[in-house]
């Protein structure tokens, strides 16, 4: 790009009709320089001030994205607390449930145990009317004992009533006359419904009821040789 002196004396020139060699001498006296134009500058005081207030509001911003991050990682670490909890909590209500089950499982064993034995004696005593063995009378206090232990550690983990087990010196109470006449009357109420349902049996039913549960078995008889 030509300067503005070249385009100077190239219009000179031109203007009066001469040489470009010879406008190069002439030119000068016509030609005017033009200063550069300074620019304002504002003092070094307003600068600072800016500069500083600058520096303020860009510690302020990080202190704010500081703060929004520190809270976001709380947050984070406030749900995974409450997380962590949770799976805790449900870890041991499971815990608490299998020991519940565990324990109610162990005071029915114990109970079916004992009921076992009771309905031994019991046979013995007004079935056959014998004499109980004494081998059957030793265990049941090993067995009432063993239900109240596992009856006293279930009632730890639940809210149960668990039912008291008869002691060998109330089996071998003889019962009074009430109570002989109370049990006559529950006999007589299960007689009664045994003989409802029998005649409300249909034809197929009343068949099924009064076949016999085993077959008898026909003697081969001996070939004589």
């Amino acid at each position: 790009m030509p300067s503005a002196w070249t385009e100077h004396v190239r219009k000179y020139a031109k203007d009066n009709n001469i040489s470009y060699m010879c406008a190069i001498s002439e030119a000068s006296k016509t030609y005017n320089k033009k200063k550069p134009i300074k620019k304002k500058t504002e003092p070094v005081k307003n600068n600072i001030l800016e500069l500083g207030s600058y520096n303020k509001q860009m510690k302020q911003m990080k202190k704010k994205r500081e703060s929004v991050i520190q809270s976001e990682e709380n947050h984070q670490k406030r749900i995974q607390e409450k997380k962590a909890d949770a799976e805790y909590r449900e870890q041991k209500n499971k815990e608490w449930e299998h020991k519940k089950n565990m324990l109610e499982y162990k005071v029915n064993e114990a109970k079916k145990e004992y009921n076992g034995y009771l309905f031994s004696m019991s046979i013995y005593k007004n079935v056959n009317s014998r004499r109980v063995p004494k081998k059957l009378m030793e265990r049941i206090p090993y067995y009432v004992k063993r239900y109240n232990d596992a009856v006293k550690e279930a009632k730890k983990y639940t809210k149960k009533e668990y039912p008291k087990l008869m002691t060998i010196e109330e089996f071998n109470k003889k019962p009074t006359a009430k109570e002989n006449i109370e049990r006559e009357k529950k006999e007589q109420e299960i007689i009664k419904k045994e003989q409802e349902r029998i005649k409300n049996m249909t034809p197929q039913e009343l068949e099924e009821y009064n076949r016999p549960l085993t077959t008898k078995r026909k003697k081969k008889r001996s070939s004589l040789n």
